[in-house]
């Protein structure tokens, strides 16, 4: 019997993660008061315009002014993070800075006349909400824009997209590492408290468990770990989360940057990352949307699961126009590439999805006796519209599970590595809502007994973005025979 003929998946639950799992980088906590300098000074000022006075009470803080302003030091601009600030009390206007040199960048929540504007320079948004004690304003720095959100109730509510030409190097780390982040305040302003951490966005894609280097799913505690897209109002960043699997207790532990050498961290995504036993280093391959919309990849030592990380990373030659569909190379378009050492031929695999001469996307397969070059053509699927494909262990076979389709919701392709001239599909007792999906299916050992997942995502679009791809709610399904 094939996979495909004894499994049915079973939708155990869809989620949402709308900006609802954090990764503290740093927050004013007001547990003391900030004008006692003598033994230390938690939060220096940036600057300080006229007169004003501030207290710290019982965990608040507040500021009062009728001619003055603040903005005391939260941390550095980390491009990506959210900046919050829970708001007691506001007649008059607080939120962030972002100070470069010469360059100043201020986002506030301003109230006045008992109405509610959000303001950057001389770009002024009216809101339609009042202000609430206790609303949260916050602020999400990218390269030359800033997206704001305000929260009365979850979730969050994207209210505007400002524009800031002076951050266009945001990203950089020559630039975000000399920029200052601070917390500012004019009028009367009374906050709770102030910080700042990577979110899960507004939505997720491209969903990969991180696994070991024949495919088998690296398990820590009872947790295992995935990269995913993590979608902001617009682009994307690659996002670490744990799992416990089969619940609904995911944990954003970490998020990847990539580097080509030129010193900025890009957003790249869809990576395949493994653990190398024998070599005892992490093997990775990524689409570098930001160079090309090729492939890169990478090995190295350290920890890319936990914290803020930037991996250096090499992207393939590009090919040649005149070269074809089989040639082993950076071809734009390339994405959602797949790596796994099969340990009866002792050769790596690798999965590109490329696009076609034919038309549509097709998953290309190589093989080397190298994780990272000297790659032969093999193979590819059936022509289509595949997408989010992943090697995958089963009753001692080896299978390859992808996306398919701009019309058809839930079609998952399943081949046997051997025969790629036609497939199975993937059997579900409910669809998962979506068209393209990911074919993300893996094997856990769970007490005695190894339980089989397929997560997924839809492509529904969230916030008040108008960029529209690739947001996803998240499916769990459980397969059973």
């Amino acid at each position: 019997m094939s996979f495909t003929d004894d499994i049915m998946f079973i939708r155990k639950f869809s989620a949402c993660f709308f900006k609802n799992r954090k990764l503290p980088l740093g927050e004013m906590d007001f547990s003391k008061s900030m004008e006692k300098t003598d033994r230390g000074d938690k939060y220096p000022l940036l600057f300080g315009e006229g007169e004003y006075t501030e207290t710290v009470q019982n965990g608040v803080y507040s500021f009062s002014s009728s001619n003055g302003n603040t903005a005391r030091l939260l941390g550095h601009l980390s491009p990506y993070a959210t900046y919050e600030a829970e708001i007691l009390a506001l007649n008059g206007e607080c939120g962030f800075v972002f100070q470069h040199e010469n360059e100043r960048a201020l986002i506030t929540l301003r109230h006045e006349n008992g109405k509610l504007f959000a303001v950057c320079g001389e770009q002024i948004v009216s809101l339609a909400a009042e202000f609430t004690p206790g609303m949260r304003f916050s602020v999400l720095p990218r390269k030359s824009k800033f997206d704001v959100y305000i929260t009365a109730a979850h979730p969050p509510v994207c209210v505007g997209t400002f524009s800031a030409p002076a951050f266009e190097r945001a990203a950089e780390e020559v630039f975000f590492m000399h920029t200052a982040a601070g917390f500012y305040c004019a009028g009367d302003v009374t906050a709770a408290g102030v910080s700042f951490y990577m979110d899960s966005g507004v939505s997720l894609a491209d969903i990969r468990p991180v696994r070991y280097e024949n495919g088998e799913v690296m398990q820590e505690n009872g947790r295992i770990f995935l990269t995913a897209s993590v979608r902001l109002e617009e682009g994307c960043y690659q996002g670490v989360f744990s799992w416990l699997p089969g619940t609904e207790d995911f944990r954003l532990t970490g998020a990847l940057f990539f580097d080509v050498g030129n010193g900025e961290w890009a957003n790249d995504v869809a990576s395949s990352l493994l653990f190398d036993r024998n070599t005892k280093k992490w093997l990775l391959w990524v689409c570098a949307f930001s160079h090309g919309h090729i492939l890169a990849r990478a090995a190295f030592e350290g920890e890319p699961r936990y914290g803020k990380n930037v991996i250096d990373v090499t992207p393939l030659p590009l090919l040649k126009e005149t070269d074809n569909d089989f040639a082993f190379g950076g071809k734009p378009g390339d994405e959602d590439p797949d790596l796994l050492y099969d340990e009866e031929t002792k050769q790596w695999l690798l999965a590109v999805c490329r696009i076609s001469s034919g038309g549509g996307y097709r998953y290309h397969f190589f093989t080397s006796s190298s994780p990272l070059d000297g790659f032969s053509y093999a193979g590819r699927g059936v022509k289509g519209d595949e997408t989010g494909g992943s090697f995958f262990r089963y009753d001692k076979k080896l299978y390859f599970i992808c996306g398919n389709s701009f019309s058809e919701n839930s079609d998952y392709r399943v081949y046997e590595w051997g025969d790629l001239s036609r497939f199975g599909k993937l059997k579900a007792d409910y669809p998962d809502g979506g068209f393209r999906g990911w074919g993300t299916v893996f094997s856990v050992k769970q007490g005695t007994r190894n339980r089989l997942y397929h997560l997924t995502f839809d492509r529904t679009l969230g916030s008040n973005s108008g960029y529209n791809w690739s947001y996803g709610n998240l499916y769990c399904f459980e397969g059973i025979k």
